[in-house]
């Protein structure tokens, strides 16, 4: 399939980033909640890798009207099929459904446009579960490589890293983290 390599090249640092953001967020989140600390910077540096893995997320699946990284925008000539397969695969691939995947897609839609992008007043809804997001990103990774065959990617597939940068992350957390901890004993 001829691809647009000009948004190919925007879109999977930006899965890529997304995957990053969210383990650092998540690698940050524990430590908070047991930890005192004496200023926000870190409740801060977790919420700022939230939401930019949201942000990151709907600049590739989020609304492909507006984001010329839409992973649809991948192939102008031959939408359909481009939707078909990424589709069928992630819906083969993963739990999700038609409708969950639109249930899900506007969730994630509605987090980033009324928290993350803008600031709705008096918002309320809570942030999305971001295991989803994360299959989403790593189905991608995955669907990319079969679109751009037989171009590839030197990276190994998203799937292998992430545990290995999961594990790095974590371990670097708790070494900064654990004077903190000890703080509190």
């Amino acid at each position: 399939m001829n691809y647009r390599q000009d948004v190919f090249v925007e879109q999977v640092p930006l899965v890529d980033s997304f995957v990053k953001h969210l383990i650092h967020h998540r690698a940050l989140r524990p430590w908070l909640a047991n930890t005192k600390l004496t200023t926000s910077f870190w409740s801060d540096t977790s919420d700022a890798h939230l939401h930019q893995a949201i942000s990151n997320w709907c600049k590739v699946f989020g609304s492909d009207s507006s984001n010329e990284t839409h992973w649809k925008r991948l192939c102008p000539d031959d939408v359909r099929t481009l939707q078909e397969t990424f589709r069928e695969d992630l819906f083969a691939s993963t739990s999700m459904t038609v409708a969950r995947w639109e249930a899900y897609h506007a969730e994630m839609l509605s987090f980033r446009n009324g928290y993350v992008a803008h600031r709705d007043l008096g918002h309320s809804q809570p942030v999305p579960f971001l295991d989803q997001a994360l299959e989403v990103a790593l189905h991608y990774d995955i669907w990319i490589r079969k679109v751009i065959a037989p171009d590839q990617l030197e990276d190994p597939p998203l799937r292998e890293l992430v545990e290995d940068l999961r594990e790095k992350v974590e371990a670097e957390v708790r070494m900064v983290m654990l004077p903190y901890e000890k703080a509190n004993e």
